[in-house]
């Protein structure tokens, strides 16, 4: 999960220069898989492609399966977030662009097998929310 919190704060970095705050909300969102919920931010000054490329990355970073992007998602097969535990979770990660504000919305679910990360899964989630 560290290596998630670093990369939102690699893209958010590319911001620095606004000094904007960066709010992380939970919500269902929409993937290619269903609606889940999820954890949402705004990347500014960044592009889409650059946004999925570095999150993408990121995700290889991790012990995994397979990270491959489809339709625009990324999608982290089996990824192992040590400071969650030794069990692996698959990630979801869905990016809306707004080319004219320069800005990049990021969707990240998180299948803990079987459910998905949400407010009842207590320091996960606190964790999630804190850190994004």
């Amino acid at each position: 999960m560290r290596k998630i919190i670093l990369t939102y704060s690699a893209l958010f970095t590319l911001t620095a220069a606004n000094a904007q705050k960066i709010n992380v909300k939970d919500g269902s969102e929409k993937f290619s898989n269903g609606s889940h919920n999820a954890y949402t931010a705004t990347i500014y000054e960044t592009s889409k492609d650059d946004a999925m490329s570095k999150f993408k990355s990121l995700l290889k970073d991790f012990e995994n399966e397979k990270v491959k992007t489809d339709n625009g998602e990324i999608f982290g097969d089996n990824i192992v977030i040590k400071d969650w535990g030794n069990n692996p979770v698959d990630v979801y990660a869905s990016f809306e662009e707004d080319k004219s504000a320069k800005t990049v919305i990021i969707h990240v679910a998180f299948d803990l097998g079987g459910s998905y990360l949400t407010g009842s899964d207590g320091d996960k989630h606190s964790y999630a929310k804190k850190n994004g």
